[in-house]
């Protein structure tokens, strides 16, 4: 053999050995073979960042909060910074990169890969719901531990009265976080016909804790009467294991300092601090007065971040009198 031949047949091994370690390397092992048999293992707490999954795009959000977001699985959320050039339907294999959970709902930075199944690789018939039997809490519905409304005085020539209503949420699961608890309330009269509805959404509750939303409506004018029925009643959007990064409670957050301060502009002022070890960048500060035990009256603010142990000074004001009351109650969650 030639000199020149030699170099050409080396040259091609080179080149074959190369091809072959590429094709290798593109073929990683693929570790869950679809969103189900991913998010069961996500939600028993296993850590998967460094794994590879195969998964069906349901839905494509381009312009989120987060990012480009794929919605996969029940509470599936695949965040890029850009266009990963994928449709509809459209099964999408990815290496995942970070993961973090927010009451019920995973996010998740990937990067597109291309990996093969082999023996290993796990599918939703591979969960055995079975073996967690015991140890999975039925999820139990969310309660309305207390409810109340306030109707302000009508204003001359106003076409509409201000109601405002709260209803405080309890999760009465022992492991189960809440995502997305919402009171409804539902104004009818004696017979049932409905004069208005409304809603006000929070952003989840902890196993055992008890969150108080607080809103307002308009009513037209002269709908309301002494005979007119008010219903709050609870609904949420699922559940999900509170193993999963902790939400603050409401026990997380320490009202002090609390002072009332009448005159032609009424304050009421206090004191909030985060007893958590972690920023909390949104809280929703809900307000409920009492008379004989009796809430009469509620309102909510909501305060920027409360930075660990630093104590943030709050405001409530109105130039009008307060509903007569002899008690006033603070509660914050985080938003």
């Amino acid at each position: 053999m030639s000199r020149w031949n030699r170099r050409i047949t080396a040259l091609l091994a080179v080149l074959l050995i190369c091809t072959l370690s590429a094709c290798g390397q593109s073929q990683i092992p693929l570790d869950y073979g679809d969103e189900t048999a991913f998010e069961a293992d996500l939600n028993a707490g296993k850590n998967l960042v460094g794994k590879t999954v195969s998964f069906v795009a349901a839905e494509l959000h381009p312009q989120s909060l987060y990012g480009y977001d794929i919605w996969a699985g029940e509470h599936l959320n695949f965040i890029s910074s850009k266009n990963p050039d994928i449709e509809v339907g459209q099964t999408v294999t990815v290496k995942v990169t970070a993961v973090e959970s927010v009451i019920g709902s995973w996010f998740i930075e990937y990067e597109k890969v291309d990996a093969a199944a082999d023996e290993n690789t796990i599918y939703a018939a591979d969960v055995e719901d079975s073996d967690n039997a015991d140890e999975t809490e039925a999820p139990q519905p969310l309660e309305i531990a207390e409810a109340g409304y306030y109707v302000a005085p009508h204003q001359s020539g106003a076409d509409t009265i201000r109601v405002n209503y709260c209803g405080m949420v309890h999760n009465p699961n022992e492991t189960l976080a809440a995502s997305y608890p919402k009171i409804i309330i539902t104004i009818t009269n004696p017979d049932g016909t409905i004069i208005a509805t409304d809603s006000q959404t929070g952003s989840g509750v902890m196993p055992g804790d008890t969150v108080t939303l607080v809103s307002m409506m308009s009513v037209p004018t002269g709908l309301l009467t002494e005979e007119t029925m008010f219903y709050i009643q609870a609904d949420w959007d699922g559940f999900a294991s509170a193993n999963l990064k902790q939400m603050p409670r409401t026990t997380d957050f320490e009202i002090s300092h609390v002072a009332e301060q009448p005159g032609s502009h009424n304050f009421i002022t206090g004191v909030i601090r985060n007893l958590t070890e972690n920023t909390v960048d949104l809280v929703n500060l809900s307000m409920v007065m009492r008379k004989e035990g009796k809430i009469v009256f509620m309102e909510n603010k909501f305060l920027d971040g409360l930075r660990p142990g630093s104590p943030i000074a709050f405001q409530f004001d109105r130039y009008s009198a307060w509903p007569e009351h002899d008690a006033v109650e603070f509660s914050a969650q985080a938003w």
